[in-house]
Parts: structure tokens; C-alpha cells; sequence
């Protein structure tokens, strides 16, 4: 870096020079980059002059990296080295994954690198050998059952490099699937039967990235532990035609609200509360909303996906669904009883942060009987179709099952604990009104609550 080798009345020319002995040079691209190396302009126009120079006289180099920060390839690459290729650091949050690329580019150390030639099949037959180790390239990455075994396998030896890898074969193949699956019903006419069975189809393409981000959570490696990213990568799908049909137009914001449940089911079934209270608290925006907001604000994402019908019971339904048709689910739930009680505790637990952030606004809940609306719907306590009522004392346990995680909820709300005991009775007394609108029966047990609500720790 020249601030550690011009001196002070050095010439910087002479410096720049210096690229001919370098064994390595990282061209950071960005638009401004490519417009002064393409005119000539500056320091940036010199060391193109030197550049090309080397390239002219050795074509077959390799030493010059072009590091895509921002923009287009056609707009910050400049023109010389438009031909060779790049690493794409533009996504932040696959930041590490492409920084370990590039480290191991720049110390010619492949995470992958070419397997030998085979045995020739007709020389004599010798004495078996070991096993090859499994070869990343070599599994579907389209088939989350397939991914869920060997993503394990690969964090149980800590095998980071073949994770991520597998990461970006999976990533890479998403996106395609899913364009070309809402361009198939782009303007489809679609009976609701018709519907679901679309919409389970998209569903099942993502599915290979909520693996791996949930075999992530669980191997306790920290530097992949959080994957609250993936929510954004959803919700923000590049290329995604936002016109057309609702239910596909709103098909982003759908797989966002599956995975954070799913995820936030499997936090609180492994005991991990605080990284639940995270996920909830963590800053989303919406394409078409202007302002960003939290998590369990946002609605669409909290139970009303226009890809299912903006209807808060269907989309319980739903979700509730997605551990019977899916081997892979096996991995993190040891049962459909585990994965739907992790779940509803994860729903009370947003409802307990929009409660803390009511009473962190100044606001009393006996004073507004006018709650027409919460951002949180109480799908929590609807029992399933052959039962009649829900325990909500389980949910509750689950969902807090110590001080120490309501202090955590109520101060991620902006009050205290205190507060938040004395206002539990209104509170559910709010859920029996919202609910009983449609649900008398289960309104009137939410009622009888109120009166000897649950403890909270």
C-alpha cells in the first residue's frame, strides 16, 4: 500500500510501476474505476498503461483479479479486462463466502480442487483402496433431502469450505428455478387447487437453501450461526416482475414468511431464545413499503402472504403442513408435535414483543379498547382440526421458560418485565376479541384466560 511505501517526497509514479514485479493485483471495479482506466484519467489511466503493457506481452496471465464491488460487469470493468474473469463481491452478505474465495485464489489453495484422472478400467485389477472423499460437485443440490445429509456431514468435520460451496451451488441454482417457475404462471388462470399446487412447487425449489441455513444454526459454528440474511434474499429476489397475478407477485415475501417461522420454530426447539428474540427484532422492508421496519411489524411476513390469500388461518395452516411431506424436516424436529408446539411458541413470542413495545410507546392497553388490529395474529392458540382447545400454559413455558428471556423480550420492546406481568390479563383479553370475531368458541376460552391467565416466569 502506498501508505506504507511512498514516503513523503517519494514519487508515486515510480510506485505504480511497481505492478511489473507484483505477483498478484487486485483491480477494485467499480463504475467510477472503469470510466478513468477507460479515458486515461489520473493514476487509475497510468496503471492502465502498465496493465495492458504486461498483458500485450503475456496474455496467458493470471496475475491481475478483477474484484466486482459494484455496478455491472459492462460498467465497472474496465475495457482491457472485460474478457477475463471476475469474483463477484457485490452482495454483502455472501461477503466471507467470497473473501475465502479470493484468499484462496491469491495463495493458489483450491477448496476444490481437480481430482485426479480415474484408474484405467482394463489394467489388471489390484487391491481396493480407501474411499474418495465426497466430492461437492457431485450432489443434487435441488433436493433438500439430499443437501440435509451432507450438509451435516460436512459441519459435523467442520468442514466449512465444502459448506459454503455447496451454499453457492444451491443459491445458483435457485434463482433460475424460480424465474422460470413464476414465468410458467405468469398468466396462468389457476383454480385455488391449482394454486396450492403451484405454490408448493415454488416452495419446494427454496427449500435447499432453509436447509442449509438451519444445519448451520445447529452446528454452533459462529461464524455461520446467524442466518437472518436469508430473509432479506427472499424478500429482495432479484429479477423478480413485480405485475401480473397477486398470488405470484407475492410469491418473495411468501418464502421469507416460511422460512423465519420455520427458523424461529427451530431457535426456540433448540433452546436458543435469545437468537429467536433476534430473528424477530431483526429490520426488514418490503418492496413496496418506503419505510423499513421490524420483523414481527410487518405483516405479510407475519401471517398474511398475498400468496395465501392474505388470510392469517390459512397461512397457519400452512405452515403447520410442512413437516408431513418433508423427510427433511427430521433433521431438526424429532416430531410433528415438536415442530408445531416450537412454532406456536414462536408466534407468542411475537406477540409478547408487540405487547413490550406497546407499553414501551407510553401506551396502556385499558385504555385502548379500540385495538381493532395486532401485528401479530393469534394463530398461536387455534387447536388443530381434532382437538378443541390449545394449552396455552405448554406454549407459554416453551416460548418463555425463564425470567431472564421475558426481561430479554420486554427490553427489546423498550420497558421491563414489570410491566409487562401487569398488562398480561389485557393483553389476552385483546387475542379473545381479535379471535373471537371468527372463532366464538376458542374467543370465549381466551376470555376465561384473562380472568386466571397463565403465569409468566
Amino acid at each position: 500500500m502506498d501508505d506504507w511505501k511512498v514516503v513523503i517526497g517519494a514519487d508515486f509514479t515510480l510506485f505504480m510501476d511497481s505492478i511489473r514485479t507484483c505477483d498478484r493485483v487486485l483491480l477494485i471495479c467499480t463504475p467510477a474505476y472503469a470510466r478513468k482506466a477507460n479515458e486515461g484519467e489520473g493514476g487509475v489511466g497510468y496503471e492502465r498503461s502498465v496493465i495492458t503493457a504486461e498483458l500485450a506481452a503475456n496474455i496467458d496471465t493470471s496475475k491481475f483479479k478483477c474484484v466486482l464491488r459494484d455496478g455491472t460487469r459492462e460498467e465497472s470493468i474496465p475495457t482491457f479486462a472485460r474478457s477475463r474473469r471476475y469474483i463477484d463481491f457485490r452482495k454483502d452478505v455472501e461477503y466471507d463466502v467470497r473473501l475465502d474465495e479470493l484468499s484462496r485464489d491469491l495463495h493458489n489453495a483450491p477448496a476444490d480442487p481437480e481430482p485426479p484422472l480415474g484408474p484405467n478400467p482394463y489394467a489388471e485389477p489390484s487391491q481396493p483402496s480407501e474411499p474418495a472423499s465426497v466430492d461437492v460437485r457431485s450432489i443434487d443440490e435441488t433436493d433438500p433431502n439430499v443437501i440435509a445429509e451432507h450438509a451435516e456431514t460436512l459441519l459435523s468435520r467442520r468442514d466449512l469450505i465444502g459448506w459454503k460451496r455447496l451454499l453457492r451451488r444451491a443459491r445458483a441454482a435457485i434463482q433460475p428455478r424460480l424465474l422460470a417457475w413464476r414465468a410458467d404462471v405468469r398468466d396462468t388462470g389457476l383454480s385455488d387447487e391449482d394454486w396450492r399446487r403451484t405454490f408448493a412447487e415454488g416452495v419446494r425449489i427454496c427449500e435447499p437453501l432453509v436447509v442449509l441455513a438451519l444445519t448451520a444454526v445447529d452446528s454452533e459454528i459462529e461464524s455461520i450461526s446467524d442466518q437472518r440474511g436469508l430473509i432479506d434474499d427472499f424478500v429482495s429476489l432479484d429479477a423478480w416482475e413485480r405485475s401480473g397475478n397477486v398470488f405470484v407477485i407475492g410469491m418473495p415475501i411468501a418464502l421469507a414468511f416460511m422460512y423465519h417461522h420455520v427458523l424461529g420454530a427451530f431457535l426456540i426447539a433448540s433452546a436458543k431464545h435469545d437468537g429467536a428474540i433476534q430473528l424477530l427484532s431483526t429490520t426488514v422492508r418490503a418492496p413496496e413499503r418506503a419505510e423499513a421496519c421490524k420483523l414481527w411489524e410487518e405483516h405479510e411476513l407475519m401471517g398474511w402472504p398475498a400468496s395465501l390469500d392474505k388470510d392469517c388461518f390459512n397461512a397457519s395452516k400452512f405452515l403447520r403442513s410442512l413437516f408431513d411431506e418433508r423427510p427433511w424436516m427430521r433433521h431438526f424436529f424429532h416430531s410433528r408435535s415438536s415442530f408445531v408446539d416450537s412454532m406456536r411458541a414462536y408466534g407468542l413470542m411475537a406477540s409478547m414483543l408487540e405487547l413490550a413495545t406497546f407499553l414501551g410507546h407510553g401506551r396502556s392497553i385499558e385504555k385502548s379498547n379500540d385495538i381493532a388490529f395486532l401485528d401479530v395474529p393469534v394463530t398461536f392458540v387455534m387447536p388443530e382440526p381434532d382437538t378443541s382447545v390449545v394449552d396455552v400454559d405448554k406454549i407459554i413455558r416453551k416460548a418463555i421458560p425463564s425470567r431472564g428471556v421475558l426481561d430479554s423480550i420486554a427490553e427489546a420492546g423498550g420497558t421491563n418485565s414489570s410491566r409487562v406481568r401487569e398488562a398480561w390479563p389485557a393483553w389476552i383479553s385483546q387475542w379473545a376479541k381479535i379471535i373471537g370475531r371468527s372463532y366464538h368458541i376458542v374467543g370465549s376460552r381466551l376470555e376465561d384466560l384473562a380472568e386466571q391467565p397463565p403465569p409468566l416466569p
